[in-house]
């Protein structure tokens, strides 16, 4: 099973204030420093330090020290820039194969309740099912519902369809081919997708590889990818079919 990450113990509002409270610091600072700073209790805050550290948010050690990319989180909740808000917490999701991981259920059980989202966070963490840890799950999943890669449709959560920037998603929406329902147990992965401009004509298309022509005459090649996944939910399973994924279509090894 992938590696799980610490979860965090406060609300995302608290989280968020903790994570300015470092922003504010800008140098290595203890827990009565900060408590001090911003006004939360040290038995508060520390519980949180292990998720702000294991997701690059700020160093480890006993004095904290926020990072560059938890600087600009930082930034973005002081001056409340929801865009740029939303581009960090995308790359800490991006970054963390747990986090990733949580995405990629989502999508390939065709939506979760909230509820059920957060139980899933619980038990693939290895947390224990206490009232702290149910809210560090929740957390986890507003904060990828604030990514954009996850949004709450009436309590469902389901993955964006549309990538939320132009950077590569954690985890893109099958295609529904022939306009039915899609199967919960079958994905599609797209690789270089081909833009459907109208200045581009089709010349071939066999099985799940196609080339087209842009108007400039340079030709591009798309592929797509359907897997049927089995029956069952062993999340061993999934974890091993996105590391493989991972190593052998989206970052391969270059050929010596």
């Amino acid at each position: 099973m992938t590696d799980a990450i610490s979860l965090p113990a406060s609300s995302l509002g608290e989280l968020e204030k903790i994570i300015k409270g470092y922003g504010h610091s800008g140098k290595e600072i203890d827990l009565a420093s900060l408590s001090k700073l911003i006004g939360i209790g040290r038995t508060s805050i520390s519980p949180n330090n292990p998720f702000l550290a294991e997701t690059g948010i700020v160093t480890s050690g006993k004095k904290k020290k926020i990072t560059d990319e938890g600087l600009k989180l930082a930034r973005a909740l002081d001056h409340n820039q929801s865009e740029h808000i939303a581009a960090t917490w995308r790359k800490v999701v991006r970054e963390s194969e747990f986090l990733s991981n949580i995405v990629s259920t989502i999508r390939i059980k065709g939506g979760l309740s909230v509820e059920d989202a957060a139980g899933h966070v619980l038990y693939a963490a290895g947390a224990k099912n206490t009232k702290g840890n149910r809210t560090g799950a929740r957390t986890i999943v507003d904060i990828l519902v604030i990514t954009g890669l996850v949004s709450n449709d009436d309590g469902t959560l389901r993955v964006a369809q549309t990538n939320p920037d132009d950077s590569e998603p954690v985890a893109k929406e099958a295609l529904d081919h022939g306009g039915g329902q899609q199967s919960d147990r079958s994905s599609s992965f797209n690789v270089d997708p081909v833009s459907t401009a109208q200045n581009e004509a089709p010349i071939s298309g066999i099985g799940g590889l196609s080339s087209q022509i842009k108007g400039n005459g340079v030709p591009t090649i798309a592929i797509n990818i359907e897997l049927h996944l089995p029956a069952t939910d062993n999340p061993e399973v999934y974890d091993q079919l996105f590391k493989s994924l991972r190593k052998n279509l989206l970052s391969p090894e270059d050929d010596d």
